[in-house]
């Protein structure tokens, strides 16, 4: 079997195991893991139907070229910086750095975005919907 189909089709698993997992959550008011299994189970058909679709050609393993990892790099930051210092003060920091010097946009652009992902995070997730988001381990600890 093609090893990117039994990819997608774990993926399928997982999706369904969050999808269920949010059934029992959602009588406590906690929707999100249904939102997000279900999104996450409806991509993973749509991608196991192209998967199909394209006749089991695998395609042809390549190295990993410096771009490749200066994205790896960048997602490793991200996780890094939400992990020490929460998801509110980092996501929007990441955001600016990556913008402005990974992908050397102009700093009205970036800081505009890393503006906004500051709203939704704080101001839409921790204040309107009142989700308790990640604080950090730098936060917590002390």
């Amino acid at each position: 079997m093609n090893t990117r189909i039994m990819l997608v089709l774990l993926l399928l698993v997982v999706f369904a195991g969050v999808a269920y997992s949010g059934l029992a959550l959602a009588e406590t008011g906690s929707a999100l893991p249904l939102l997000v299994g279900g999104i996450g189970l409806v991509l993973s058909a749509w991608q196991l139907v192209a998967e199909i679709r394209r006749g089991g050609a695998e395609p042809v393993a390549t190295a990993l070229g410096w771009a490749e990892w200066r994205h790896l790099l960048w997602f490793v930051l991200l996780l890094v910086v939400v992990l020490l210092v929460g998801f509110v003060p980092g996501a929007p920091l990441w955001v600016l750095a990556y913008l402005r010097w990974g992908r050397e946009e102009r700093w009205r652009i970036s800081l505009g975005l890393a503006a906004l992902v500051l709203v939704l995070l704080w101001g839409l997730f921790g204040g309107l919907l009142g989700v308790q988001l990640f604080e950090g381990l730098l936060r917590t600890s002390a």
